[in-house]
């Protein structure tokens, strides 16, 4: 077990003794690469992600050969704490079986190599994922708890070969070389400031997630949806007020920016997948609903 100490002000990377057997990172800890196999490849991040922090990973190799692709998960275990040569071949189910580990499966067509994949927990427990240039998150899965400490991990598995962490909104700040080597080969990578702020997002719920051989028991089908119980802001940006309903559901969880990005390219309610039919603004008080055109 190595010691880590990290401060929360420091930007992300993985952390540098906690890794699967078969994982090396680079010089400067910014990337990771499964040498062999497809499995025994978790990694964590150096310290916990701050509040509303997005963790943004691009996937830098696949290899086709295998089954399954990356996972993403978090812990309020302190990584350092673990004795690498004790962790599991898999993140799922291995250490989410366990207390304090939770985690998930990502489609395997978001993890193709260039993917750049940006990560966020929202105030209720759930987890989102976006893939860079796609118009919306996905809800991989929920259940983690609030007001903890929070370290990312994640499972170079199956066609993932190998990860980068990224610094900055969307991953395209300014490209810095800085003589990181994986396998001897110069990569370069990005930095900058961590963004901030969670931007609205269109949310669809994560269907047909990927298992791979060894956990397709564990993996899941099933759609996770998004209940805020008495929260009067959008469920899905979560900063406007909620003042559309949807017809004819009756769900009127949202607010008219994100229903109108959404019927661009859905016409499925977020929360229970019914066929929209029309949707009415309502307003924040209890006027006489309006057509939404």
């Amino acid at each position: 077990m190595g010691g880590c100490i990290s401060s929360e002000t420091e930007g992300l990377s993985f952390h540098p003794f906690t890794k699967g057997s078969h994982i090396s990172l680079n010089s400067c800890l910014h990337q990771a690469e499964r040498q062999q196999s497809f499995h025994h490849g978790i990694v964590f991040s150096n310290r916990p992600l701050r509040s509303k922090e997005k963790l943004r990973i691009r996937v830098l190799k696949e290899e086709m050969r295998w089954h399954g692709a990356l996972r993403i998960g978090f812990t309020s275990v302190d990584p350092s704490t673990l004795e690498p040569c004790c962790l599991p071949p898999f993140a799922c189910p291995d250490l989410t079986n366990r207390p304090r580990f939770w985690g998930g499966g990502i489609p395997e067509e978001l993890c193709q190599a260039g993917a750049l994949l940006k990560f966020w927990l929202s105030r209720d427990g759930k987890v989102f994922c976006q893939q860079d240039g796609e118009p919306c998150a996905r809800v991989l899965f929920s259940g983690i708890p609030k007001n903890k400490k929070l370290w990312a991990m994640l499972d170079v598995y199956g066609k993932t070969k190998a990860i980068q962490v990224v610094g900055g909104p969307s991953g395209k700040n300014q490209m810095l070389s800085c003589q990181c080597q994986i396998n001897k080969d110069a990569q370069h990578l990005e930095n900058g400031h961590s963004e901030e702020e969670i931007t609205e997002q269109v949310v669809i719920p994560a269907a047909n997630l990927n298992s791979c051989t060894d956990t397709s028991a564990w993996h899941s089908q099933k759609n996770f949806h998004i209940f805020l119980g008495d929260d009067p802001s959008c469920v899905i940006c979560q900063d406007k007020m909620a003042d559309t309903l949807l017809l004819p559901c009756g769900h009127c969880n949202f607010c008219q920016h994100c229903i109108e990005q959404l019927q661009g390219h859905s016409q499925s309610c977020p929360l229970c997948r019914q066929t929209i039919h029309s949707a009415q603004s309502i307003g924040c008080g209890n006027s006489i609903p309006n057509p939404i055109t």
